[in-house]
């Protein structure tokens, strides 16, 4: 059940992205020390998203520690360095709920 709902939330923060001009180079990526949901570019940036379904109990944001983010920029410097892309590069927090809520998370 998660890993459906987890998709459909993916899905819909594709077709979000799109309608605001992304182009998506990646869904899921993968290597053994973490994955990220969603690359995209726009404007000459990379932008890497993690998706979070929106939980009353427990809020995406909470999800999110210092160890997670980590990973997250290991994942993202590999992709950059495979696919040899020299661009800056932001991370985002999507929270997905009635609404799409992005939130920039300060990688560095």
């Amino acid at each position: 059940m998660r890993k459906i709902k987890g998709k459909g939330s993916e899905d819909r923060v594709e077709a979000f992205l799109r309608e605001k001009g992304f182009r998506i180079l990646a869904r899921n990526y993968r290597k053994v020390f973490g994955e990220i949901d969603i690359i995209a570019e726009k404007e000459g940036e990379v932008w890497f998203f993690e998706v979070k379904t929106v939980n009353e109990n427990f809020p995406p944001i909470d999800k999110i520690d210092r160890r997670k983010i980590l990973r997250m920029v290991k994942v993202a410097e590999t992709f950059m360095t495979e696919k040899e892309l020299n661009l800056p590069s932001r991370f985002f927090l999507v929270e997905v709920g009635e609404d799409i809520k992005l939130t920039e998370i300060d990688a560095w």
